[in-house]
């Protein structure tokens, strides 16, 4: 099993569009699990760390 994990600062369209870029890369991946975090600095910005557990 592998792990893909993917960072953003607060933009989920950007964020989205590199997930199925990635997606569409690999399509011959199996996607086992999906776990999602938020984090929020003091300036109001929220981050999304987003892994992905699969196997190729």
């Amino acid at each position: 099993m592998k792990v893909k994990i993917f960072l953003n600062e607060g933009n989920a369209p950007a964020l989205e569009r590199e997930i199925n870029k990635w997606l569409a890369q690999n399509p011959k991946i199996q996607v086992s699990h999906i776990k999602q975090n938020y984090a929020y600095d003091n300036e109001e910005t929220f981050y999304t760390l987003l892994s992905i557990w699969y196997e190729e």
